[in-house]
């Protein structure tokens, strides 16, 4: 029986494709570089943190992180608005789950916060953001703290995200993993091929799962 449920924020529950390329090509812009040679990476690398992603990208970009974090916040104000919106069937998942609900998620508090109390108006019992943490996915870390602070067991948790570092990170922590197939960064195929514990293409597949193992 699952005693806690925890999920990744980008791609699982809302949809920010849009403005990660947008802030992405914005900021890259005003550093110099030409963002098209980067994006493809910048994409893949998804969840993991902004640091590994420049690193990943362009190495020249670690050396100017604390301009790119200042650039992308100030981007990413005026963006997220404008192009954030949730997944369809999202909220009436989460209104309906029953037992304590977490995020953990790569995204800076600020930018998490706007989207989880803007878009999602849905309460959590505890946010996980990137500046809270000294690990981050695929570690078990993130993972094991939180919990450790519903004093739950790892496999009495479930984590829902939508990418191959949201898997791994469940697998290294002994988590239930489930990946979601409507997020934009990676197919139904590739995710299969991480093999989760469960494959899931709506959200409602979600809510049966938590009902199957609870009954």
């Amino acid at each position: 029986m699952f005693k806690l449920i925890i999920f990744d924020l980008d791609g699982t529950l809302v949809d920010s494709t849009q403005l990660s390329k947008m802030t992405y090509f914005e900021v890259l812009r005003k550093m110099g570089y030409d963002p098209e040679l980067y994006w493809e990476t910048h994409r893949k690398s998804s969840g993991l943190p902004y640091e590994e992603q420049l690193r990943r990208a362009n190495p020249e970009l670690v050396v100017r992180k604390d301009e790119y974090l200042r650039l992308y916040k100030e981007a990413h104000k005026t963006l997220i608005g404008k192009a954030v919106v949730e997944y369809p069937g999202v909220d009436a998942m989460l209104k309906s789950i029953t037992i304590p609900k977490a995020i953990m998620t790569a995204k800076i508090g600020s930018s998490a916060n706007v989207m989880i109390k803007d878009i999602l108006k849905v309460d959590f019992d505890y946010i996980s953001t990137h500046e809270m943490r000294q690990h981050h996915k695929p570690s078990p870390e993130p993972l094991l703290e939180i919990c450790e602070r519903f004093n739950v067991k790892p496999e009495e948790a479930i984590y829902v995200g939508d990418g191959v570092h949201d898997v791994e990170c469940a697998k290294n922590a002994g988590v239930v993993s489930v990946a979601v197939a409507w997020g934009n960064y990676y197919t139904a195929e590739e995710l299969e091929n991480l093999k989760p514990d469960f494959l899931v293409y709506k959200p409602e597949e979600i809510l049966e799962i938590l009902n199957r193992i609870s009954n």
